[in-house]
């Protein structure tokens, strides 16, 4: 699990740490890794804190942004993604607007 944090969370982050030792949890800084946040769809110019579980297959997992960062949140999205329960983030383009064309196959 990598947290991505620009003042805040720290102490919080070691505290839900200490509570899983199966996840190893990192602490970096929003602005080395803006690259990769930006292609999981987070806002890297914002104060808030970032959670994304990286596994051993290649999957990301992305917490929740709506909801305001706290210790319970934060050890709720673990135990979620522990159980099964939250879903990988899948970069897909938009639905098109207009979908009513001829469909082209290419080989």
């Amino acid at each position: 699990m990598l947290v991505f944090l620009k003042r805040i969370g720290f102490f919080s982050v070691l505290k839900v740490a200490k509570k899983f030792e199966k996840v190893t949890f990192a602490i970096a800084a929003k602005d080395d890794f803006s690259g990769q946040l930006s292609d999981l769809g987070i806002d890297t110019s914002s104060e808030d804190l970032n959670v994304v579980i990286w596994d051993d297959k290649g999957q990301k997992f992305r917490m929740d942004t709506s909801k305001a960062f706290s210790v319970d949140v934060l050890e709720g999205f673990v135990k979620e993604y522990l159980d099964g329960k939250v879903e990988p983030y899948l970069k897909s383009e938009d639905v098109p607007s207009d979908n009513s064309g001829p469909v082209k196959v290419s080989f």
